[in-house]
């Protein structure tokens, strides 16, 4: 039955039984609850009491806070309400759960202040065929100590050396060494670890070491082999083990073609390679002419020559011209004449080709 507005009595009125029902007897059922739920309409203030239902209390605690407990007060949920602060208090053996609704695609979301902008999506934890917790802001580690009993699995930064790390199953896996990284550093993978390689300065080169990359002055030097290209009619082909061969005695010569490759920077040698017939000395003397497409042949000539190079029977040996080659550029066709002008107690020497390196 329906709660009846309270009856007011007047001096002299005649109290009867249907009177007394109604609004006693039916009033006192109706807070009760006896015939159906029970209608507040105003606040409902029950002090520092507690307010119980058959395994759960709800009741004030200090500091604003609100303690929904269990009956045996062994585990509770508190909300501190100055703070926004929400707690979970599990005191017995068990696991505690925050559980996002058992469908599939639901997700609980934890969200905070962007300033100016409201409340923004920081995380959630999403139900799927694989469940999954999605950082949906950059997450930030604050740099600290490492855990104090390390389990695989834990990650951390460290604060003492600036790095994140990873516990594997035998050891702190250093993840990324990177120290104050700064534009222009390499990443690379050292002997555990991940490190940075600081970057170099203007015109260096990177280059691998022994075991790590390094930076080194300059650039990267670079090789090319030509073959001999031409003979006088005084020399003579031949053969040394398996090397083609032009034998050059005291006044004979020979000659190379070639065009500068287009990375041509500058030149760092430039050398005649061969195989002398005895052992001893040869006097030399190297001329060039060299010139771009659209340019006279001898747009540049040049020479060089020495006396008394000493040569070792059998050997590979190198004879140095790069001084004829003085304003070498990028895509030049050149030619060298290289003359043998003295062997000396040498029978002769046997030229297999030239060699320029250049950056």
């Amino acid at each position: 039955m329906a709660w009846t507005a309270p009856r007011t009595w007047v001096t002299g009125e005649v109290v009867t039984a249907a009177l007394m029902n109604t609004h006693v007897r039916d009033d006192l059922r109706y807070l009760k609850g006896l015939d159906g739920g029970v209608t507040i309409e105003d606040d409902l203030d029950i002090g520092a009491n507690l307010l119980k239902t058959t395994n759960l209390s709800l009741k004030e605690g200090t500091s604003s806070i609100w303690y929904l407990r269990t009956a045996a007060d062994d585990a509770y949920v508190s909300i501190l309400g100055n703070a926004g602060q929400f707690s979970i208090f599990q005191a017995r053996t068990g696991t505690t759960f925050i559980d996002c609704r058992d469908v599939d695609t639901n997700y609980i979301a934890g969200r905070a202040r962007d300033s100016g902008s409201g409340l923004v999506e920081i995380f959630r934890m999403v139900g799927a065929a694989d469940p999954y917790f999605q950082m949906t802001l950059p997450q930030v580690l604050t740099p600290g100590t490492a855990p104090g009993t390390l389990v695989e699995g834990h990650f951390w930064y460290l604060a003492a050396d600036d790095k994140l790390y990873y516990k594997d199953a035998t050891a702190n896996i250093e993840l990324v060494g990177i120290n104050a990284p700064t534009r222009g550093d390499v990443l690379y993978r050292g002997a555990s670890n991940w490190l940075n390689l600081a970057k170099g300065n203007a015109g260096e080169f990177l280059k691998q070491g022994a075991n790590d990359p390094e930076w080194a002055q300059g650039v990267a030097t670079r090789e090319v082999f030509f073959p001999i290209t031409g003979i006088n009619n005084t020399g003579s082909l031949g053969a040394v083990g398996d090397f083609i061969i032009n034998i050059l005695t005291a006044g004979n010569y020979c000659y190379f073609n070639f065009k500068t490759p287009h990375d041509f920077v500058s030149l760092t040698h430039c050398k005649v390679l061969g195989i002398p017939d005895g052992t001893g000395t040869i006097d030399w003397t190297a001329t060039t002419d060299f010139a771009a497409i659209g340019e006279a042949y001898n747009t540049n000539s040049d020479s060089d020559t020495a006396n008394g190079l000493a040569m070792t029977d059998t050997e590979i040996e190198e004879v140095d011209i790069s001084a004829a080659f003085t304003a070498l550029a990028a895509e030049d066709y050149v030619g060298v004449k290289f003359l043998v002008d003295a062997v000396g107690t040498l029978t002769s020497y046997r030229v297999i080709g030239l060699v320029l390196r250049y950056t």
